[in-house]
């Protein structure tokens, strides 16, 4: 009798919160699509001084990049266009209401370094390493023009930097691969690698998407393959890993050699929460093989590739070249992206856990974010029901968090993000590298970060696994915006080497670029 009385008290509280989150949200049938769907990847650009022709291109991006999961007409693409003029005209800052990632690191200063547009027709590049020789291996993830349904396999480019010719080295021939039919849909090829001893085997790594059911959207399998480069032509795939869950999003793909001649490989959950938390799944996971596809005998669980586990989308892996340590970034949802220091056998928290939340501790997105009072009010109840007293049920209702905890989570097994990005909203993390140069010495050690939404380049300093400080060099606010930054690498030059996709035609650049094309960027000192 009494649970029942606790429950008739919660609804119409319940009920008149829900009322009030349901005012806050977006009443605009476009604004709550756009917030509810394209902020999760996508950047919005200041559109005001804009005339109404110059939408038309915008339109038509948001309809080439169409895919089963964000279904938009015509109409409404013209709907989102002309509810961001009214929301961003006259605004310097319009697109961040949009990324929602209020909190900016402090600015570099402009003086202490160029940014040099050295290539700007590349196709979709996803990842960039240079080999011992010097030279700068572009993994272009393929394109599927959905004009006329053409196929576009991804590549591999060789870049020369002492020369600056690029020439073509071949492409990836397996006939089950999918092209990405937009820059935001994970497909193609994500991930390169480069072997240490190229110079002798000319062997290359590489993650690459397909689906099981050619018919099916949702039957997306994740790869890692090597492959031999050999005058022009990728041969001898070798598959190392195979039947990984993927999905349209949250495919993770990057790998990377470690200092014990290892391969991480970082997988996303596929859109399928479940799977970061299951072990017998390699989705949601960062594995360690050997280079011939084998399984080395110290992981941390018996004759299972998993190293850790509880990830979501790690999109970026780099070892700490002073510690030996490694690092991993991974996408949260809609709040608390994250990076992470990587130890075996650790527990990394998603779906449980959030950003730098330990354990008992809140985390998650505001309560007037896409219907989440929602859920909710379905949890309160859910809560009480079970026992939940009712003050910290509507404690938990009105801050609208998670609360950090979950089956087979402990203190011994958790870890945290060292740094989320943000508790206000997500920055769409990507890749970063160490940097360890010459030709700015003062940056020796320093953790390069690049971001896709924001389209930011930040530099990290690091002290042990603590994060002390963050400077902006790029930013997708910039006047000079360079599109989403994909990849980051460090050159034997020392210079700092981006690349990046130019989706949004509407993006002001340095330079007149194929707006479906990307850039390669190069930082160096001025005088460089």
């Amino acid at each position: 009798m009494k649970r029942s009385y606790i429950i008739w008290a919660f609804v119409p509280l319940a009920l008149l919160a829900g009322s009030v989150a349901f005012w806050m949200q977006p009443k605009d049938t476009a604004a709550k699509f756009f917030v509810s769907k394209c902020t999760q990847c996508h950047s919005v650009p200041d559109l005001a001084g804009y005339r109404p022709e110059d939408m038309a291109p915008l339109v038509e991006s948001m309809r080439l990049s169409n895919d089963a999961a964000t279904m938009i007409s015509d109409e409404e693409a013209r709907e989102i266009v002309a509810y961001l003029e009214s929301v961003t005209a006259g605004s310097d800052q319009g697109g961040e209401i949009y990324w929602g990632a209020t909190t900016l690191p402090p600015r570099a200063l402009a003086d202490s370094f160029v940014v040099d547009i050295v290539l700007d027709q590349l196709t979709f590049p996803s990842s960039i390493n240079f080999a011992p020789d010097g030279s700068l291996f572009i993994l272009e993830r393929g394109n599927l023009d959905q004009t006329n349904g053409t196929r576009y396999p991804p590549v591999l480019k060789r870049f020369e930097p002492s020369t600056e010719s690029l020439t073509t080295v071949g492409d990836i021939e397996a006939s089950d691969v999918v092209p990405a039919p937009s820059e935001t849909i994970t497909g193609g090829a994500v991930g390169l690698e480069i072997d240490p001893d190229f110079a002798n085997n000319g062997q290359v790594y590489v993650c690459y998407h397909y689906l099981s059911d050619p018919d099916d959207d949702n039957s997306g399998i994740n790869r890692l393959s090597s492959f031999i480069v050999s005058g022009n032509k990728l041969t001898e795939e070798r598959i190392l890993v195979d039947k990984v869950r993927g999905g349209i999003l949250h495919n993770g793909c990057r790998v990377i050699i470690g200092p014990d001649g290892n391969l991480y490989y970082s997988t996303g959950s596929g859109h399928r929460t479940q799977n970061s938390q299951d072990l017998s799944s390699t989705a949601g996971k960062i594995l360690r093989i050997r280079t011939d596809g084998s399984i080395p005998p110290d992981n941390p669980f018996q004759d299972s590739p998993v190293w850790s586990y509880g990830h979501r989308n790690p999109q970026g892996l780099a070892f700490d070249p002073s510690t030996g340590a490694l690092w991993s970034t991974d996408h949260g949802p809609k709040t608390d992206d994250e990076l992470n220091l990587v130890e075996a056998g650790k527990n990394y928290g998603f779906p449980y856990c959030g950003g730098e939340a330990a354990l008992g501790e809140p985390w998650g997105r505001p309560l007037t974010r896409s219907g989440e009072w929602k859920k909710r009010i379905k949890k309160g109840l859910k809560d009480i029901w079970a026992g939940e007293p009712l003050f910290r049920s509507m404690k938990q209702f009105w801050t609208a968090q998670w609360v950090c905890s979950g089956q087979g989570l402990s203190e011994t097994n958790y870890r945290p993000a060292v740094k989320s990005f943000y508790p206000t909203g997500t920055v769409a993390i990507s890749d970063m590298a160490f940097y360890k140069g010459t030709a700015f010495p003062e940056w020796d050690g320093s953790l390069f970060i690049v971001t896709l939404k924001t389209g930011r380049l930040i530099r990290v300093t690091l002290n042990g696994d603590r994060v002390i400080s963050e400077e902006l060099l790029i930013d997708g606010l910039d006047p000079a915006n360079y599109g989403r930054l994909r990849d980051v690498t460090v050159g034997p030059d020392g210079y700092i080497y981006v690349v990046s996709n130019v989706t949004n035609p509407l993006v002001p650049l340095a330079q007149p670029v194929n707006p479906r094309g990307g850039l390669l960027l190069r930082i160096r000192p001025p005088q460089g």
